[in-house]
């Protein structure tokens, strides 16, 4: 365990390395809450209406504004990290070490989404509560919201390592994770809050893994939830990808591996 953290924490210290990428960080963070705001303005002005499918501005904001926020801070680079290891033969050094691959590649990845937080994602929160006045979630909100983006972080993280370890047969992973971003972003509410979907399509999003990495910690930190039944049923429905995405990434990773092939060997 202390070889993971420290492999975390030098992670975390290398994104404090570049002060100018941490301040172009920070600025295009804002800039994207306020592209948000104003589109989605837009989009309410021109419907004429104080609520589409149930939700205000304001909901809207927070929810879009909170979604891009969890998606910069989410995004680890897991799957290009195998990826260029393998293109570059150095991926055959974790196999003769002391440690598992999947803990050394999810800590390096939490080292990051660590320095992701503090340089990307508590700016865009800092701009969207105070600049432009969005609803500030409460305490009871703020304590589901905790379990629920540890969660939503595992489910991503595990996406990201089955893309990254099919390199291990395609050595190439552009298409499959462009793919992946596109279907993420609008099957998980991150581009789009599912309450805009036709009903039935909703009700079948919300069941699917992509709900789970975005729409429910979004969801409950700006208060769409609110009826403890459906409370526990989506932290429950989280809990349950969480295992199946592990077992089976796991079994993919071990059938995977036997095909990987280093420097012609």
């Amino acid at each position: 365990m202390r070889a993971y953290l420290t492999v975390a924490r030098n992670m975390l210290m290398s994104t404090f390395t570049y002060r100018a990428h941490i301040l172009f960080q920070i600025l295009g963070s804002v800039f994207s809450v306020v592209v948000l705001w104003f589109l989605w303005r837009a989009i309410f002005d021109a419907a004429g209406t104080p609520t589409i499918r149930g939700m205000s501005f304001g909901q809207t904001f927070l929810y879009v504004a909170l979604a891009a926020a969890l998606f910069v801070m989410m995004r680890s680079w897991v799957e290009w990290d195998i990826h260029w290891q393998v293109r570059s033969g150095d991926i055959i050094v974790h196999f003769f070490r002391p440690y598992s691959l999947v803990g050394i590649v999810f800590f390096n990845a939490l080292g990051g989404v660590a320095g992701n937080l503090l340089t990307i994602t508590i700016p865009s929160l800092v701009a969207i509560f105070l600049a432009f006045h969005a609803p500030v979630p409460g305490w009871f909100s703020l304590i589901l919201f905790i379990p629920a983006l540890v969660q939503a972080y595992l489910l991503s993280f595990l996406l990201d390592f089955f893309i990254g370890v099919t390199a291990f047969r395609t050595e190439s992973i552009w298409g499959l994770s462009a793919t992946k971003e596109v279907i993420v972003l609008f099957l998980s509410g991150g581009a789009i809050p599912l309450a805009f979907f036709p009903d039935g399509v909703r009700d079948l999003l919300t069941v699917l893994p992509f709900a789970s990495m975005y729409n429910t910690p979004i969801s409950l930190l700006a208060g769409g939830l609110s009826d403890p039944g459906v409370i526990a049923g989506r932290l429950a429905l989280q809990s349950l990808w969480v295992v199946v995405l592990f077992l089976g990434v796991q079994l993919y990773y071990r059938v995977t591996v036997k095909k990987l092939t280093v420097a012609g060997g």
